[in-house]
C-alpha cells in the first residue's frame, strides 16, 4: 500500500510505500506538475503525465524493477521508503525499513529455537498472515502455478476456510512448460475445485503487451483485453 500526507504549514508532501512493496507507488514531475499514484492509469488521467516508454525499463527482464517505471520521467518508490517533496526541489527519498537489516539483526541475536520450534512458529505466522488477508465480502480465489509458493498459500487458505477454495490456473499445450497437471493433482487431492484454461504458445505471445500498448491508441489493446477476459472467465 502507499500513503500520502500533505503538510500545509511546511508546504511539504510526504509519500510512502509499505515495507515489502505490495503495491507500487509511482511519482514524478512533468510540465511543472508533481504526479503520484498507486496505479499508472491514475497518472495517465492527468494531461501532464508523460507517456513515452523508457528504453531502460523496457530492457528489464520479465518485469520493471523499482525505482524504474515503464514511462520515461516517472519512477517507482522503493519498498520500505518515503519521500519528501517540496516545490522546486528534487524528491528526497529515505529508506525506513530494509529486510537486510532484519536478517543481519537475526544473525547477531539468534532466536535460540530448535528446528521443530522454528517450524511451528513459522507455521503459526503463515496461518495468521493468511487469515488476516482472507477477510473479504466477496468470494476468494487463488492463482495456482504448481510451484511451492502458490501451493502453500492455497493449502493455508483451505485450512482457514470452511468452504472449498477456488483455484485458477493456465496451462500450455507444450508439455515441457505445462504445470496444469501438477495444479490439478494438488487441487483435487485437497478437495478444491480447479478452473483450468489451456493456451497455445501463439496465444500466450499475443497476450504480452508490445511497447505501443502503453499508449491508449494502441491497435492491439482490444485483442489483449479479449484474451485476458477469456482467461478470467
Amino acid at each position: 500500500m502507499g500513503d500520502a500526507l500533505w503538510d500545509r504549514h511546511e508546504r511539504t508532501l510526504w509519500i510512502a510505500r509499505d515495507r515489502l512493496g505490495k503495491k507500487p507507488l509511482y511519482y514524478g514531475r512533468a510540465n511543472g506538475v508533481f504526479l503520484w499514484g498507486s496505479e499508472l492509469k491514475a497518472l495517465r488521467a492527468h494531461p501532464a503525465c508523460p507517456t513515452g516508454v523508457s528504453p531502460a525499463a523496457l530492457a528489464s527482464f520479465a518485469y520493471v524493477p523499482s525505482p524504474q517505471c515503464i514511462y520515461e520521467g516517472l519512477q517507482k518508490l522503493l519498498p520500505g521508503s518515503y519521500a519528501r517533496v517540496r516545490a522546486g526541489e528534487a524528491p528526497q527519498v529515505t529508506r525506513y525499513w530494509d529486510p537486510r537489516d532484519v536478517v543481519a539483526a537475526g544473525r547477531r541475536a539468534p532466536s535460540g529455537l530448535d528446528d521443530a520450534d522454528a517450524v511451528e512458529e513459522l507455521d503459526a505466522l503463515l496461518r495468521d498472515a493468511t487469515r488476516r488477508r482472507m477477510v473479504a465480502d466477496v468470494p476468494l480465489g487463488a492463482f495456482l502455478s504448481g510451484g511451492i509458493d502458490s501451493s502453500a498459500v492455497v493449502s493455508l487458505m483451505q485450512a482457514e476456510s470452511a468452504r472449498p477454495v477456488r483455484t485458477f490456473t493456465i496451462g500450455l499445450e507444450e508439455a515441457g512448460y505445462d504445470e496444469a497437471q501438477d495444479c490439478s493433482t494438488t487441487g483435487w487431492s485437497n478437495g478444491r475445485g480447479v478452473s483450468r484454461s489451456t493456451a497455445a504458445s501463439a496465444t500466450a505471445r499475443a497476450s504480452v503487451p508490445c511497447a505501443g500498448c502503453f499508449a491508449a491508441t494502441c491497435p492491439t489493446r482490444s485483442s489483449i483485453a479479449e484474451v485476458g477476459l477469456r482467461y478470467s472467465a
